[in-house]
């Protein structure tokens, strides 16, 4: 391998680069190079590293002349660029203002950022890519910061905004990116807008694009080749040339979050940044928009488009399940029974809902509806069964307190102490015992594989071929089926889980639920064992502004977002 030293001082060029490899922050993160011809910042090189040719991203090249003082002063020699991927470059000064934004904000290696951010096609080249041999990048022009909007209407009134916002971001050459937290939504909206505009300016982003089809849509985004994109939370990492318009639908789903493995982000965060660099108009969209966005809103940070009319009547009613239990009825109570009998005799759809989420287990009274929260957090305290010691069973998951689980109700002495939720697999058991003739279909993480199964799932349901969907929250938020009955099983672990975000949770699956309904007549029963909660009232009346009172009152007191951010740290051994 070919080196410099002090005694070969030669017309040669100091390269500046930060290999696409995860290197942890504490080493260093920007290596040194050499090459026999000048390279432009952001281009893209092979450089060897710990006996591997690695691509990298040139941050600077200098004709050795300058270095020299400094090149005798090393006690190091100096490795050659293995090659070039891309002599042009491939990130603008706006590509390196983001890179730079999106590993300091979440703490990463800025290998790991690079290697998110370039395509696959590009960190496995071992040569040049033709595509990139005169690669153009255009400089973002100044101009004034745009305000974001939030956008509160509903989906096919959302639609059109983005619509109009893409035919003027096209009249002016200008990109637009429509983000969407499913690949079901973000497909709905693809088949909405290619009937509007030339389908050859749109191109879909999905998770499951082979390297070659990766890159073919990162370049025609690149070169301004193409003016619209559409994808999921990823698909923010695209290289725009000239972005105009943002959108980010139902813009509160934490499917925007990226939980299950590095680099941990929020496609919404990286969306606000890049709105900001681009000089580009940003929406937020959601009828149940989050409680730090309209906070935003009422602060005049944002804009803010509502519906014209107030939300209409609901035809609902709370069942309290602790008068079911004494007739023994745990999942179907004597009204959604009666409500059931109905739809079998006319032929008709349900959509039930019943909520699995959460890892641990909570406790509560039967009795009373009394709930073991910690002293110190007031978070409702979970149960976990695999911790042998009795006294430290019950365990608050925000301040590590450990108590233990009692066997009477410590409020009211009774004996009915209930440690879980309904699961979906009994509940469609208990159902189809039931009712043997009403076609069901349960849609969970073990019944749907993939987003084309959902799709398909609630394709059938549309048709007819469906009289009840039983489903967790994977249901919700997608194609814009309508039922004659809407029901809500299991809704109470989500008040009791250790989240601040609970009311905001159940709000949003209550009106999400709600959306299912042919109309206001259509009946929403929620059985629930605990009725007096103020939220299932406020959630059904979709009264979000008593809901965001009562939040941003306590979330001020706590000092929980939009008052503070929340920093999760976590650290492991290598031996466990």
């Amino acid at each position: 391998m070919e080196v410099i030293n002090k005694s070969s001082l030669t017309n040669m060029f100091i390269i500046e680069a930060i290999p696409a490899v995860n290197i942890p922050r504490e080493h260093p993160q920007i290596l040194t190079y050499f090459s026999n011809e000048p390279l432009s910042r952001g281009s893209i090189v092979l450089v060897s590293l710990r006996n591997r040719s690695v691509p990298a991203l040139i941050l600077s090249s200098n004709n050795i002349d300058t270095e020299k003082i400094e090149l005798k002063n090393m006690s190091f020699t100096i490795k050659k660029i293995d090659g070039i991927t891309s002599k042009y470059p491939i990130f603008s000064d706006a590509d390196f203002t983001f890179f730079k934004w999106f590993a300091d904000y979440y703490f990463l290696p800025l290998g790991l950022a690079l290697k998110t951010i370039l395509p696959e096609k590009i960190l496995k080249a071992k040569r040049p890519i033709k595509e990139l041999a005169d690669f153009k990048s255009l400089d973002v022009p100044q101009a004034d910061k745009k305000t974001p909007i939030l956008c509160t209407l509903n989906k096919q009134e959302r639609y059109e905004e983005y619509r109009k916002e893409i035919v003027s971001a096209i009249k002016h050459k200008k990109q637009s990116i429509i983000l969407f937290p499913d690949y079901i939504n973000a497909s709905l909206f693809n088949d909405y807008i290619v009937k509007h505009i030339d389908k050859n300016q749109v191109l879909f982003f999905t998770t499951d694009l082979t390297p070659r089809q990766y890159f073919d849509i990162w370049f025609k985004i690149a070169t301004g080749e193409a003016l619209v994109a559409i994808g999921t939370r990823s698909a923010v990492f695209l290289k725009f040339y000239d972005l105009g318009f943002i959108a980010i639908d139902e813009e509160e789903d934490q499917n925007f979050k990226s939980w299950d493995a590095r680099p941990y982000y929020n496609s919404r965060e990286c969306a606000l940044k890049l709105a900001d660099i681009h000089n580009a108009k940003i929406i937020l969209s959601s009828a149940t928009p989050s409680i730090e966005s309209y906070f935003h809103a009422k602060q005049n940070e944002y804009q803010i488009i509502k519906p014209d009319t107030e939300p209409g009547f609901t035809n609902s009613l709370i069942v309290d399940m602790r008068d079911e239990l004494k007739k023994d009825n745990y999942i179907i109570s004597e009204d959604l029974e009666s409500s059931l009998q109905k739809i079998e005799q006319e032929n008709g759809q349900a959509v039930i809902f019943i909520n699995r989420r959460g890892h641990g287990t909570f406790i509560f009274c039967q009795e009373c509806s009394f709930t073991i929260k910690c002293q110190n957090c007031d978070a409702p305290m979970v149960f976990h069964k695999e911790i042998r010691s009795a006294n430290q069973q019950l365990v608050c998951h925000y301040c590590n307190t450990f108590r233990k689980a009692p066997d009477v109700c410590p409020k009211c002495g009774g004996l009915k102490i209930k440690y879980s939720g309904i699961a979906s697999q009994k509940a469609e058991e208990v159902i189809k015992n039931a009712f043997p003739d009403l076609k069901l279909k349960r849609i969970d993480a073990e019944t749907i594989l993939s987003s084309r199964d959902l799709k398909s799932a609630l394709q059938d349901f549309q048709s007819g071929k469906i009289n009840i969907l039983l489903g967790t929250q994977m249901m919700l938020n997608k194609i814009p089926i309508k039922a004659d009955l809407v029901a809500i099983l299991s809704i109470d672990t989500i008040l009791n889980l250790p989240e601040f975000r609970t009311d905001e949770r159940m709000y949003q699956i209550v009106n999400q639920m709600k959306d299912f309904r042919k109309d206001d007549k259509t009946p929403v029963i929620l059985q629930t064992f605990k009725p007096d909660q103020e939220i299932f009232k406020k959630s059904l009346r979709s009264d979000f502004e008593s809901l965001y009172n009562g939040e941003i009152d306590t979330r001020r007191a706590l000092g929980y977002p939009p008052f503070m951010q929340l920093i999760k740290l976590t650290h492991k051994h290598l031996d466990p």
